[in-house]
């Protein structure tokens, strides 16, 4: 179909197909006569550009979801987007009711702003420097820490330092390592794997006898798959050692992980609670010391 039709199709304007096409969003068959020919793919395609841009994302944006193996692993990063917003927006009216009868109420409020404006952009860098499933674990994972307040030089020395990592990382993987890590991440439920991580690692600091009464087999087992050449030359462990290159390379213990103790008190108490379970599990399965040598 011709542009005229598309349009009526699509309830977009002319002048923004077009734009779409120039952004290499769309690529429809061009006739010899010089028109465009517009599939039913391509149609499908200009609805979906209709839903997310009511959705607030930009072209970028659009393109990415558009372009992933996994829409479903790429709108649930805009998903908790959404819900980061949203929760902004209601803390600060908590604020405003909170501090009505206060003097001072425009500063105080300015101050709770400012503070509350900073997590949000940590959390919103967290989620979109690592790729797919895995920058939206790592959002959770590492935003359930960010809940209190940059209240000294040292902690807001940190907070730049994270943000300053955070905006430089690139987490760069080849296209087949891309696609396995999508894969993996795609079958995982983020959110649910952040808590039962959390649950792990309670279960094997209270109790690390229990733990591995439970576990031990299938750990023992893991540790044997991971000595042959069958996991090295995997696409599992190629990635496994690109993660932990990245990790060398960017500077992730040093600027990242340190400014983040710094930065979170509660996040210091969970290392310290990793570290714990680390020494336990170590004793039980001496060849984990080569896994858990690094911080994580």
């Amino acid at each position: 179909m011709q542009i005229k039709e598309a349009c009526g199709n699509c309830h977009l304007t002319k002048k923004s197909i077009q734009y779409y096409e120039d952004k290499g969003l769309i690529s429809p068959r061009k006739l010899e006569n010089g028109y465009r020919d517009y599939s039913m793919e391509d149609i499908r395609t200009l609805k979906e550009i209709f839903v997310l841009r009511r959705l607030d994302l930009n072209v970028r944006e659009i393109k990415g979801i558009l372009e992933s193996t996994d829409k479903q692993a790429a709108l649930k990063k805009y998903q908790y987007l959404a819900d980061l917003k949203q929760d902004h927006l209601k803390t600060q009216r908590a604020s405003v009711m909170k501090l009505i009868a206060d003097d001072d109420i425009e500063k105080a409020f300015q101050i709770l702003q400012a503070s509350e404006n900073q997590w949000y952009t940590v959390k919103e860098r967290l989620l979109f420097s690592f790729p797919g499933n895995y920058g939206l674990f790592i959002a959770l994972h590492f935003g359930k820490f960010l809940n209190g307040r940059i209240d000294t030089k040292e902690k807001e020395s940190a907070y730049r330092a994270v943000i300053e990592y955070l905006d430089s990382v690139e987490l760069y993987l080849d296209p087949e390592l891309s696609v396995c890590l999508e894969e993996i991440t795609s079958v995982m439920d983020p959110e649910l794997m952040a808590t039962e991580t959390s649950q792990a690692l309670d279960t094997a600091c209270q109790d690390i006898d229990a733990y591995m009464a439970q576990n031990g087999e299938a750990i023992a087992a893991y540790f044997e798959y991971k000595k042959t050449d069958a996991f090295k030359n995997s696409l599992a462990g190629r990635l496994e050692r690109s993660l932990l290159d990245f990790q060398n390379k960017s500077g992730y213990l040093k600027n990242f992980i340190r400014n983040m103790e710094i930065l979170s008190p509660e996040y210091q108490t969970y290392l310290a609670q990793l570290e714990k379970a680390n020494e336990l599990f170590m004793e039980k399965i001496p060849e984990a010391k080569d896994l858990y040598s690094d911080k994580i």
